[in-house]
């Protein structure tokens, strides 16, 4: 790996020398020799090199500054998010031509979702949400980023391209898409976009003590339907809890609605957005299906998502 890639450990110590921390007594690596949990006498930090390309300097600091100021509003907004600490006025470091960025590390604990008092754990999730869309709604600046939208992108690249992978068990997966194509595209095709997160996954919303501490990689942000965001999470709860548990799918059946309810708490929803949730969740779990296997060509991660696909069909009419 070249130095944008993976930190050795001369660079994290220099690197940290920018920042005004107290002694650190521990390191951990966590993901793929990029990020690190900086243990210091002050709390824990997470270190990141952010990029693992090389861009220009222009870019990086214009993408940079923009995510400062985004990751600062919503803090004004009540919005728990980890803002980089700054270093001579700059959000970021420059060090052998690699970008860092030094946040306080938020803590986290996976909820409890499948128990008999869980309802309150999906009231939280929705609510969470929520008040993140309404906090990026009422950011004023805008940056390029990429669109979200289903309606088209699922019959126009990612059944095609999975049908061009040519894997016989996907012919059901797609005779099932294609029946239901004109109401999909009819839910679908209705929806506003706006700035979500796009990576909702149960990762990137930490939760302690009962309570949402922080929404973590804030750092794509595209436009897409104000339910994705939702139905994101939602679907990695079915994929890794529900497809094999009959006692899972009966709390998930019973309380996603909490989590939908908790999201119209705070943030107005549409009849068009409540007919399409059951869309976006099969759209969520034929997205990360289509990656796996047509991007990442990993079939073997591919199939939970999959058989969630297929939980959702089968759990049709119980879906909103």
């Amino acid at each position: 790996m070249n130095e944008t890639e993976s930190m050795t450990e001369y660079s994290i110590v220099s690197v940290l020398r920018h920042w005004d921390i107290g002694d650190v007594h521990g390191l951990t690596a966590i993901k793929d020799g990029r990020v690190y949990q900086v243990d210091t006498v002050d709390g824990s930090f997470i270190l990141k090199n952010r990029f693992t390309h090389h861009p220009t300097s222009e870019w990086a600091a214009a993408k940079l500054a923009y995510e400062f100021r985004l990751l600062s509003h919503l803090a004004q907004c009540d919005v728990p998010v980890a803002v980089p600490l700054l270093s001579q006025g700059m959000s970021y470091v420059e060090y052998a031509g690699a970008y860092y960025t030094f946040c306080p590390m938020v803590p986290h604990q996976y909820p409890e979702m499948f128990l008999p008092d869980s309802g309150k754990n999906y009231t939280m999730i929705g609510e969470a949400i929520g008040r993140l869309h309404l906090g990026l709604a009422s950011f004023p600046e805008t940056r390029p980023t990429y669109s979200l939208d289903f309606s088209r992108r699922i019959y126009q690249q990612i059944l095609p391209e999975i049908a061009e992978k040519h894997e016989h068990d996907d012919d059901g997966l797609i005779a099932e898409m294609l029946a239901i194509e004109e109401e999909t595209r009819e839910r679908l095709g209705h929806l506003a976009l706006q700035r979500i997160h796009g990576d909702c996954h149960p990762g990137n919303i930490c939760i302690f003590a009962g309570k949402v501490t922080g929404f973590i990689d804030c750092d794509h942000l595209p436009y897409g339907p104000k339910f994705y965001d939702l139905c994101y999470y939602l679907m990695h709860l079915i994929a890794e809890h529900c497809i094999d548990s009959d006692a899972s799918t009966m709390m998930f059946l019973k309380y996603y609605r909490q989590a939908i309810d908790g999201y119209r708490a705070v943030h107005p929803v549409t009849d068009g957005d409540l007919a399409a949730f059951r869309h976006l969740l099969l759209a969520s779990h034929l997205g990360i299906y289509h990656y796996l296997c047509v991007v990442a060509n990993n079939r073997e991660d591919a199939k939970k998502y999959r058989r969630g696909f297929e939980w959702v069909l089968r759990h049709w009419e119980q879906l909103y």
